[in-house]
């Protein structure tokens, strides 16, 4: 899974739906006052997307699992209000969830 330089090989991407082919951002978040940070995110990712710059967004939820997944649903929704939006410009948003331990 990770090379010998401590980088993780494209193929682990690929579960994903990252190919590894542009560029990635990444945010890890754990707290839900981050989800102001993931806004902001995806809205620089549909920004880029008019301008023609084409980037990965993936955001790492940190929270440890638990019964209540209150950050994680935060996030979901988060996510598919800018795939909405993204389908009326044609745009394809793409963001990975995972929790702590998983990427």
């Amino acid at each position: 899974m990770y090379s010998t330089a401590g980088t993780l090989e494209r193929s682990a991407l690929w579960a994903h739906g990252i190919s590894g082919d542009l560029p990635i951002v990444v945010v890890r978040i754990d707290e839900a006052e981050d989800l102001e940070i993931v806004r902001q995110l995806l809205r620089a990712h549909e920004y880029w997307r008019m301008k023609q710059l084409s980037a990965d967004l993936v955001v790492i939820n940190e929270r440890s699992a638990s019964y209540a997944q209150e950050l994680q649903t935060s996030l979901d929704g988060l996510v598919r209000a800018a795939d909405c939006a993204s389908l009326r410009t044609r745009s394809n948003v793409r963001a990975a969830f995972s929790s702590y331990g998983r990427i």
